[in-house]
């Protein structure tokens, strides 16, 4: 079915004002206490005018999972105001928002090998606990970060995951941190917020996550209560031209029920 990407968008939890949403990009723009600067927030009240939903660049759940400077951290109450006004200067322009969480990983130097298991079995609460932050602060919903190589796209790639617990093996066991850190959520948050997710379609190298794994985790995913997810890829820094995970999008699309974002490449009004 071909759509208007104009006109409103009707989810189960969220009504956008069109089609057109922003994906995470870090802006490097946090204040020294991690949380957003008032040039972020003119930036992304810039956005709102144009786009139906912003997801935020990628913030830590704690300061052990910084990945670069200026980077946004939201991990305790004190933080709520100013995550607030941001909220609240985009919902002005009947805009949406999604905090996007992510593990840093080896962007670190220290990679999913290195963590004990107890270590890992930190994250579902870490992660959990920031997006009830992110709830009383008034976002619409929070993105996992589950791609681009970062600690969580690294338990999911057989060529990076070299652990002997219970998170190494097929994609299932691969792929049982991440469904721990979603359930988890899910227990926290109210059911009108949003959750999604940031997924290779496929790691695109040699021995990495094939597609046919992906859709495999995209459905546990999906059965487990995710309400959207992006499509990525691992060979997203070396892909040009338009549109370049649509056909990949298109799979995910016809294999699960709930939205699918199609990333990368997206210019020409047309095509999209």
């Amino acid at each position: 079915m071909i759509r208007d990407i104009h006109k409103p968008v009707y989810w189960k939890n969220m009504e956008l004002k069109n089609g057109f949403i922003r994906s995470a990009t870090n802006e490097s723009m946090a204040n020294a206490q991690h949380t957003p600067s008032e040039k972020l927030v003119l930036y992304y009240e810039q956005l709102a005018q144009h786009v139906g939903l912003i997801i935020t660049g990628f913030c830590y759940p704690d300061p052990l999972e910084i990945v670069t400077k200026h980077m946004l951290g939201f991990t305790q109450q004190s933080q709520i105001k100013d995550y607030r006004h941001l909220c609240q200067s985009v919902h002005r322009k009947n805009s949406k928002i999604l905090l996007q969480i992510v593990a840093g990983g080896d962007h670190k130097t220290k990679t999913i090998n290195d963590y004990t298991t107890k270590e890992l079995k930190r994250l579902p609460s870490l992660f959990s606990k920031c997006a009830c932050l992110a709830e009383l602060a008034g976002f619409d919903g929070i993105q996992l970060h589950f791609a681009h190589r970062y600690l969580l796209s690294q338990c999911l790639n057989p060529n990076h995951n070299h652990r002997t617990d219970e998170y190494q093996g097929d994609i299932l066991q691969r792929g049982a941190l991440c469904l721990e850190i979603l359930q988890a959520i899910k227990a926290s948050v109210s059911k009108q917020f949003h959750i999604s997710a940031k997924v290779h379609c496929a790691d695109f190298e040699p021995g990495g996550m094939t597609l046919k794994e992906s859709l495999t985790f995209a459905r546990s995913l999906q059965e487990n209560g995710l309400d959207s997810i992006e499509i990525s890829g691992g060979d997203y820094r070396k892909r040009k031209g338009e549109s370049y995970y649509y056909h990949e999008a298109i799979l995910f699309a016809n294999s699960l029920t709930i939205p699918v974002f199609c990333v990368g490449g997206n210019r020409d009004i047309a095509t999209m």
